[in-house]
């Protein structure tokens, strides 16, 4: 008897629970600060990452996203040097699940990085480049949310 109530209880959370991954990450600390949602009004992907005292930080819907084996890596354009380097601000976003009910799904709270990169570049091709073709210049720890938005 003991073991069918067990079933049953365990039967009863998986009807009324699920994971779903978050559409929505919100990310603050050491000078910088990030927006990332998967889905806009635009049904577009909006990425924002910034120094926390711009005024009018800008959201782009085109930026860089590689998927890694530890979640995925989300860049955008910061600057140039023509045929020498580009810069590029990269927020790596961890794999994370959120446990839902029919009712609710909480959000979580996650600790990663924001790096500043300059990939290397020139006028002939990444052969004819002696050395690092990518190089990180700054990394700066922040706090961030993860939740999950109903549009």
């Amino acid at each position: 008897m003991k073991n069918y109530a067990l079933g049953l209880l365990v039967l009863s959370f998986s009807l009324t629970s699920f994971s779903v991954e978050p559409n929505r990450y919100s990310c603050e600390g050491e000078g910088m600060k990030a927006y990332f949602s998967t889905t806009s009004k635009t049904g577009q992907p909006m990425l924002m990452i910034a120094s926390s005292d711009e005024s009018d930080p800008k959201y782009h819907n085109k930026f860089s996203s590689t998927d890694v084996p530890m979640g995925k890596m989300l860049g955008v354009y910061s600057g140039s040097i023509p045929d020498v380097s580009y810069s590029e601000l990269v927020l790596t976003i961890p794999g994370i699940n959120l446990l839902a009910t029919r009712a609710d799904v909480p959000g979580v709270i996650f600790e990663t990085t924001i790096s500043n990169v300059t990939h290397v570049t020139s006028i002939g091709g990444p052969g004819l480049i002696h050395g690092v073709l990518d190089k990180i210049s700054a990394v700066y720890k922040v706090k961030c949310s993860a939740d999950h938005e109903l549009f």
